[in-house]
């Protein structure tokens, strides 16, 4: 049997997503749940040190009077209440978007109530799948981020030191990657194939184990055009300025500083539509190269190329 490419997933996935644009709107709204694969690993680093530095500046409001902490209690019962709100939105609309994303790989017709219906329907599964994969990478960076500690205070050699550095963030990128892996699949069962949260996590743990290199090589490859377009954003970003800073030389030359607050408005606009944007198209791309590997794994099976090749290599 002719084993399917990673070209052919990561067309099919781009043919999916530019065809089918309704699919947007839910990978804009499922971004705050977190993505699949290697990306998804990097921005729980980045989260977690942001939430560090966060609670460091926190720990400076002492000794406050009491209208000031009961106005910190409403900011933080608001605040909560918006974020439940964006956790059960994007969670359902995580689930529409696997939905969606199997209908248009299996050329059908999108229905977006009845996809958004769909992630409704397996809101539980969905929601404990992604508090567990939050909780389980957090111990790991956690854990993580003590080894290096340890590391840097050991007085051990350089070479030693540096050895064990190495394998710590090793052991780390994959543990990281397997959980990412393992819980798209365990999220394509729940949704896909109507399992519960144990059965689901169960028969996602046999499908990873079964395809573990793949996996692996697919979230390389997904974290390298995430690379790619970080880059294109990047430019993007510089281009945009552009249109600004004519109105910030305009606003300097004829004294008209309310164009300086124009330019400013239209640049920060530009750069919220390009992020959200992005973040929609690679969110979506990457949700449909999985539930690709999902259905192709799930009815054929789909070979490691590095393991294809090794075989090409030694002739066996």
């Amino acid at each position: 049997m002719h084993e399917p490419t990673y070209r052919q997933a990561l067309s099919h996935a781009w043919q999916a997503v530019w065809h089918h644009k309704i699919i947007w709107i839910f990978g804009l709204l499922s971004i705050f749940v977190g993505q699949f694969g290697a990306n998804d690993f990097i921005g729980k680093i980045w989260m977690v040190a942001q939430r560090t530095l966060a609670f460091g500046k926190f720990q400076g409001l002492v000794n406050l009077d009491w209208k000031t902490e009961l106005g910190l209690v409403w900011i933080a019962l608001i605040a909560v209440g918006i974020l439940l709100l964006v956790i059960f939105v994007s969670t359902i609309a995580q689930g529409a978007l696997i939905t969606s994303a199997a209908h248009s790989l299996r050329q059908q017709n999108i229905n977006f109530t009845k996809a958004w219906h769909r992630g409704a329907e397996h809101f539980l599964p969905l929601l404990l799948t992604n508090i567990l994969r939050t909780i389980a990478m957090t111990i790991i960076i956690v854990v993580t981020g003590y080894a290096w500690t340890f590391l840097v205070f050991s007085h051990l050699p350089a070479l030693l030191s540096s050895l064990l550095s190495i394998i710590i963030f090793s052991t780390a990128l994959f543990l990281g990657l397997s959980i990412s892996s393992w819980s798209a699949y365990t999220l394509c069962y729940s949704v896909l194939d109507g399992k519960g949260f144990w059965s689901a996590l169960k028969r996602g743990w046999g499908l990873f184990h079964h395809h573990l290199l793949v996996s692996l090589e697919m979230n390389i490859i997904l974290f390298i055009i995430l690379i790619g377009l970080s880059a294109l954003l990047y430019g993007l970003f510089l281009l945009s300025a552009a249109p600004a800073l004519i109105l910030w030389l305009i606003a300097g030359l004829t004294g008209y500083l309310k164009l300086i607050t124009f330019g400013l408005i239209l640049w920060s606009g530009f750069v919220f539509l390009l992020i959200a944007l992005s973040g929609a198209l690679y969110n979506c791309f990457s949700v449909c190269v999985w539930v690709y590997l999902f259905l192709k794994m799930h009815n054929e099976g789909i070979a490691s190329r590095i393991f294809h090749y090794f075989k090409k290599i030694t002739g066996r």
